[in-house]
């Protein structure tokens, strides 16, 4: 997850959806599936947005392996995608990555551990369709001018 966090901070925008593949694979191989679900999942989805169309059905091939059919929200919604598909806890991470607060800060500030807020923020990538921090924030700066 580290190597998926250091590449996303470049702008080699497919290799960065490569190495979260590979995470997903790693993940699944050490029996944490729900994680390389959303690993996958939010692979897939940014690679077919840059037309990388192979690398995303290979994304895709790894989740059939692993039986996922498709995306469900905490809500049960299928498919739901953008802030609104966040849960309340994690659009309250979206808005203190937006302040620009360290996973540290956010952990101290809604009294989680660190690792917690990493593994909330995979899922809101995945949900929001993003895959860095800037991105995110950037997202949550639209949808306030829209408010």
């Amino acid at each position: 997850m580290e190597a998926v966090e250091r590449a996303a901070r470049t702008e080699a925008r497919i290799e960065t959806e490569r190495t979260r593949i590979l995470a997903g694979q790693a993940l699944a191989a050490a029996g944490h599936r729900s994680e390389a679900v959303v690993e996958l999942q939010a692979a897939a989805e940014q690679l077919e947005a840059r037309g990388a169309r192979r690398l995303a059905e290979a994304a895709r091939g790894q989740l059939k392996r692993l039986g996922s059919t498709g995306r469900h929200t905490a809500r049960g919604e299928r498919d739901v995608i953008g802030l609104s598909a966040l849960t309340e806890r994690e659009l309250a991470i979206a808005e203190l990555v937006w302040d620009r607060r360290t996973n540290r800060e956010i952990a101290e500030t809604l009294f989680l551990s660190p690792k917690t807020i990493e593994s909330h923020l995979r899922n809101i990538f995945a949900k929001v369709r993003v895959s860095s921090r800037v991105e995110l924030a950037r997202e949550v700066e639209r949808a306030r001018a829209v408010a």
